[in-house]
């Protein structure tokens, strides 16, 4: 069954059409929220909402191309987490004086493993981890973080300013790397 089918099968609520999907693209919206949310139980429960709201809205949407598919199941699991999140309001925003331009990147080893990357950026504090995975993986523009957040696009710049700062050192000290 192609994807299209599958859809097509969903917006006529057909059981098994929602239960390829489901199985086609858990995996994949589970690490996703996992990224931002950081435990597992809060990420089991979010692609849970998640796909619910996916099977519940699905009727609008327009199928353009395979990929638009996947951005569209993406942004309701990011929107879900980032509620998720919200709820759990246990996290604080550093705000910046003044608006301020960061440095560049430093140049990292390509010999790091994903895996070892993706448990460090867990391992951020929640506010951190957010900005860094809306700005730095899923590409949002620091205005369109603060939307989202109800932030200033300072505290945006902020947050990923910190974040990288931490992931650097972690990854200076695990893995011997030099700036």
């Amino acid at each position: 069954m192609t994807i299209q089918e599958i859809i097509q099968g969903c917006k006529r609520n057909d059981r098994n059409a929602q239960k390829l999907l489901y199985n086609k693209y858990l995996s994949k919206m589970y690490r996703l929220s996992l990224r931002y949310l950081g435990n597992v139980e809060d990420a089991e429960d979010c692609v849970s909402e998640g796909f619910v709201k996916i099977f519940e809205s699905i009727k609008l949407f327009d199928y353009q191309e395979i990929n638009s598919f996947e951005v569209w199941m993406k942004r309701i699991i990011i929107n879900q987490s980032l509620m998720t999140i919200r709820r759990r309001n246990n996290f604080k925003w550093v705000e910046l004086e003044e608006a301020t331009e960061f440095g560049e990147e430093s140049d990292f080893e390509e010999n790091i493993d994903t895996q070892q990357i993706l448990r460090l950026i867990m391992d951020l504090p929640d506010g951190y981890r957010t900005v860094f995975n809306l700005y730095a993986i899923e590409g949002y523009s620091h205005p369109e973080v603060s939307k989202l957040l109800n932030i200033s696009e300072n505290t945006s710049k902020s947050q990923l300013h910190k974040a990288r700062k931490m992931l650097q050192e972690w990854l200076k000290s695990r893995f011997k790397i030099e700036k």
